[in-house]
């Protein structure tokens, strides 16, 4: 059993992580947000033991062994290698920084630390449709992959979020751009050597929509679409030599959902989970040594795209 310190009470905390932390008997025994009060409600509601107001009682925390940190992207770096350099593990909301120069002294930071574990929080790769589809690819079900199209879009309409704010490290392309920089990554198999986008920002500076086409060694191209200003929309297509897969909403299927994939259009399977419960569960077993499907340095590489992608827009 793993005792977690939390650090943000933002909505992803609340509504998808503490509650995955209780179902798999993890202990969440302290948590700590921008204000005092912020932190109480949320440990009322969220059964933590108890709510502090500043971060550094939750890295320095005897009864912690893992922190989980859901701050605004451009506070993940410092408070991720305190924690590290304080001998904790560390599970952190995606991106791991706002660029791949930060996400890289991320992982020298957990290099140090021996056998700490350093893992960027992406539940849709936990998810067992993901598993089923990047097996189907990977076996050449549909033949060679030649191209991959993906969207990831919601309206943003809180002001006052850090997601509108770029000093903060806001804009589409760093949150869910994340989702689909590393997803289009691991169905591919490598890494863009041809990078092109466009970006559509609001007033603050901080981009609104974000689209980027990329080109691969092997052929293949992919494009994908990332928006805080367009009607809810996720979906991944994959083109192969041979047929065609499609999963409706990669990124949204909730626990509740039976999350189907289709192949040439026809319903191949349908999977019904939660992914941060069994995300969980893999960080755990990370832990003990116990290698987990993806590490570290696979998030490097998606902060090196999304950098490019960034120059290129």
């Amino acid at each position: 059993m793993l005792r977690w310190g939390i650090l943000g009470v933002g909505g992803v905390a609340e509504e998808s992580v503490a509650p995955a932390m209780r179902a798999v008997g993890h202990d969440l025994a302290v948590v700590a947000g921008a204000t005092l009060t912020g932190s109480q409600q949320f440990a009322a509601t969220q059964g933590v033991r108890r709510a502090r107001r500043e971060y550094e009682d939750v890295i320095g925390a005897r009864d912690v062994d893992a922190v989980f940190v859901a701050l605004p992207t451009a506070e993940r770096e410092t408070w991720v290698v305190q924690a590290l350099d304080a001998g904790k593990h560390v599970l952190c909301l995606k991106p791991l920084s706002t660029d791949a120069d930060g996400a890289a002294r991320m992982a020298a930071a957990a290099a140090r630390g021996g056998q700490l574990i350093l893992m960027e929080a992406l539940p849709l790769r936990f998810h067992p449709r993901t598993a089923a589809l990047l097996e189907l690819v990977r076996s050449g079900g549909i033949g060679a992959v030649r191209l991959v199209s993906a969207t990831s879009a919601y309206p943003m309409t809180d002001a006052d979020s850090y997601h509108a704010d770029p000093s903060r490290g806001g804009g589409a392309l760093l949150d869910v751009g994340a989702d689909l920089v590393s997803l289009v990554r691991w169905v591919v198999g490598e890494e863009p050597d041809v990078v092109r986008a466009v970006t559509r920002r609001w007033a603050s500076g901080a981009d609104a929509t974000t689209s980027a086409v990329m080109g691969f060694p092997s052929g293949c191209t992919a494009s994908l679409h990332a928006s805080f200003d367009s009607a809810r929309h996720s979906t991944l297509e994959i083109v192969g030599s041979d047929g065609t897969l499609r999963m409706p909403r990669p990124f949204t299927a909730g626990p509740g959902d039976q999350a189907a994939l289709l192949r040439s259009d026809e319903v191949i399977g349908t999977w019904r989970a939660d992914p941060w419960e069994r995300l969980l569960d893999a960080f755990e077993q990370a832990t003990k040594g116990v290698q987990p499907p993806i590490d570290v340095e696979d998030a490097v590489a998606t902060a090196h795209v999304i950098d490019w992608i960034a120059a290129s827009s």
